[in-house]
């Protein structure tokens, strides 16, 4: 059986996701991320945590992972989709001058 690796959180990125996790104004999918962070951080397997905030256990496997390597700021500002690559890809300005 696979062990999804440790989440260690300073007392900074606690107290963030924290007031994330609680946030009236922030988007639903930002508090949730939060919450999954919390949860995985106080040592909760992805099954246990998909079944009390009733996601999939493939979304919790998806966002572990995404912290563990970048973070909070990177994890709720990652740029995804077809959108996102053409964006990434356009010219400088010079080249849509005239």
């Amino acid at each position: 059986m696979r062990v999804a690796p440790l989440v260690a959180l300073s007392d900074e990125q606690r107290e963030v996701l924290e007031a994330r996790g609680r946030a009236r104004r922030a988007s639903a999918r930002s508090v949730e991320r939060a919450q999954i962070v919390l949860l995985a951080a106080a040592g909760w397997q992805n099954r246990e945590i998909a079944a009390q905030m009733r996601v999939t256990p493939e979304k919790v496997a998806r966002w572990r992972p995404r912290f563990l390597t970048g973070g909070w700021p990177r994890s709720s500002t990652m740029r995804r989709g077809p959108a996102a690559r053409a964006r990434s890809r356009r010219p400088t300005c010079a080249a849509w001058s005239t």
